[in-house]
This record gives C-alpha cells, structure tokens and sequence, in this order.
C-alpha cells in the first residue's frame, strides 16, 4: 500500500501550478484532514521575503480541498472544486511567515452535508510544534459545478 503522503497533491486538490501550495497530505479521515506546507522562497505571496500571516487562511483552504478530494480520490472521481465563503472567527499569533518554514495544516469538519460546510483549522509550526494560527472557515462545494456556474450566466453577477 502507498502511503497518502506519497501520493501526488493534485490527486486530491484542483490548484495548479503556483496556487498547488500544499507539499503533501498526511492524514485523511471522515471528518480530520492533515497536510504539510514546506515554505519555498518561489512562493507567489513571498514579497521582501515575507509572507503574510493572513495567507495561512488560503492554506487552511487548500486542506479542506484535500479533504473533499480525499473523498472523490477514494471513490475514483476527480476532486471536487469549492468556494470560500468566509472566515468568521480567525486568530493569527504571527505577523508573517518566511520561506524555509514548514507547516502542519489540519481541518476538522465541524458541521455541513454535501454542499454547506464548516471546518475548524489549525497551522503549527513544526520547528516547535506552536500553534500559529486558528480559524474557522465556511465553505460551498456544489454538487453539480457547471449548473451552479451556468445558472449564474446573464445574471449581471
């Protein structure tokens, strides 16, 4: 058997190329999701060397994708693509993060079904294992992508 954190992270998340910040996923369950952030100074947010605290809360996402993507990956179907609806409660305890840092990233689902959920998030540090930032985020993942994406066609929206 291949170990998850072995696997490629476009297997379970839609970014690509820059936006794939993820290095890898290392715990997938019902409702727990873990993955690890290694920091490269290529990074697209990295300006004078830092990265500010609050592109943490894209890297919390990016778990959450993996979490759906776990699901599709194991039901051999392409991961599904999600929208951010916001962070209603969010505690950061650094200003910023540099490149060379690596990061443990988890999401635990709180509540939701199919299309409406929210997952409690988590980034520690792994030099110390101190817990940088916290939050909690919403999030819609339509059943059917395109129907959603063409209901909205000629709306003005």
């Amino acid at each position: 058997m291949v170990a998850l954190s072995e696997q490629d992270v476009s297997l379970f998340i839609p970014h690509r190329a820059t936006m794939q910040m993820l290095s890898r996923v290392v715990r997938g369950e019902a409702d727990v999701t873990e993955g690890e952030l290694d920091i490269l100074p290529d990074n697209p947010f990295c300006f004078n060397g830092r990265i500010a605290a609050v592109t943490g809360i894209e890297w919390m996402a990016q778990v959450v994708a993996a979490h759906g993507g776990l699901e599709a990956w194991r039901e051999g179907r392409d991961a599904d693509v999600g929208f951010l609806l916001g962070t209603p409660k969010c505690t950061v305890a650094v200003a910023y993060f540099e490149p060379g840092q690596r990061l443990r990233i988890r999401a635990e689902k709180i509540w939701g079904d199919e299309e409406m959920l929210q997952f409690h998030c988590t980034i520690h540090d792994r030099a110390d294992d101190r817990e940088v930032m916290s939050g909690n985020l919403n999030v819609f993942r339509p059943r059917d992508l395109q129907g959603y994406v063409s209901a909205g066609e000629g709306s003005g929206a």
